[in-house]
């Protein structure tokens, strides 16, 4: 009985561990064109306006997600000493029935996002959210997904929910290939 919880305590962990493991190279993965509002009312274009030669883009489907993508701050602030000129976005993801309800939306996410940074860098996306998780390449809307996403919206590297040290070797991973090409 022992042997066989050990066996399924370490297939656990090896599933865990490939959910979150990122994927590298042309993935054939694209970023949709995507023509929005930010939270400091500039409208913008993404992919193009996410950054070259790549951006971290934080893509959740509910609000408790918030804190996963909270988790990944120390990463964040990392890789930014290491790349200057990283760009991160959050993409906070509802569900196109929900647009009707924009503005007040909007203003709330605002009332609580006092930062002017990060209000450039959050746009709310009112679309169908499983149609964009499938997009993008996200197993579903249960996890964030961290995205690498090349300024023309070529998906380098991907990773799932919150950080593990696999997960973050391998968006560094991605991103130092990104940005040592840039050179």
């Amino acid at each position: 009985m022992i042997f066989s919880e050990r066996i399924i305590r370490v297939c656990a962990v090896l599933a865990v561990s490939i959910l979150s493991t990122a994927i590298h190279a042309d993935s054939g993965l694209r970023f949709p064109s995507i023509a929005a509002t930010n939270l400091a009312g500039r409208a913008v274009s993404l992919p193009g306006d996410f950054g070259a030669p790549a951006a971290v883009v934080f893509v959740a489907f509910t609000m408790k997600q918030q804190s996963d993508i909270d988790e990944w701050k120390p990463f964040v602030d990392k890789s930014r000493g290491k790349y200057a000129s990283l760009a991160v976005w959050e993409l906070p993801t509802i569900g196109s029935g929900y647009t009707f309800m924009r503005g007040i939306i909007e203003n709330g996410m605002r009332s609580g996002i006092k930062n002017q940074t990060a209000r450039e860098s959050t746009v709310t996306l009112f679309v169908d959210a499983k149609a964009f998780a499938g997009n993008i390449g996200a197993a579903g809307l249960s996890d964030i997904a961290v995205l690498v996403v090349a300024a023309d919206g070529r998906i380098l590297g991907k990773a799932v929910g919150k950080p593990t040290a696999a997960s973050e070797a391998s968006i560094d991973a991605v991103l130092g290939a990104a940005f040592a090409a840039k050179r």
